[in-house]
C-alpha cells in the first residue's frame, strides 16, 4: 500500500479517490500535479469580464453620441451653407 491518497489534493480535490499497492505513476497517473483547483485559473480571466463589458459599453455608447452630434452640427452648416448660396444669388 502506497501512503497516499491520489485525488484528495490534486487539482484541489476530485471526486474520485485512488489507493493503490504500486506507485500511481506506474499506473499511468499524473503525479507532481497543482493543488490548485482548476475553477481559479479560470476565475482569474472571467473576474475581469463585467468591468471589460461596461467599458466597452461606456466607449461604444461616447462613440454614437460623438458621431450623432457630429452629424447633427454637419447638417446645420449645410443648411447653413444653402441659405448663404440663395442669398448671394438674389444679390
Amino acid at each position: 500500500y502506497i501512503k497516499h491518497i491520489y485525488g484528495e489534493k490534486e487539482y484541489g480535490g476530485t471526486s474520485w479517490l485512488y489507493l493503490s499497492d504500486v506507485p500511481f505513476e506506474q499506473i499511468g497517473f499524473k503525479t507532481g500535479v497543482s493543488e490548485k483547483p482548476i475553477p481559479l485559473y479560470s476565475w482569474e480571466v472571467l473576474k475581469w469580464t463585467p468591468y471589460i463589458f461596461v467599458g466597452w459599453g461606456a466607449i461604444l455608447t461616447a462613440l454614437y453620441f460623438y458621431t450623432k452630434r457630429r452629424a447633427e452640427v454637419h447638417g446645420e452648416e449645410e443648411m447653413y451653407a444653402a441659405v448663404e448660396t440663395k442669398e448671394e444669388e438674389k444679390k
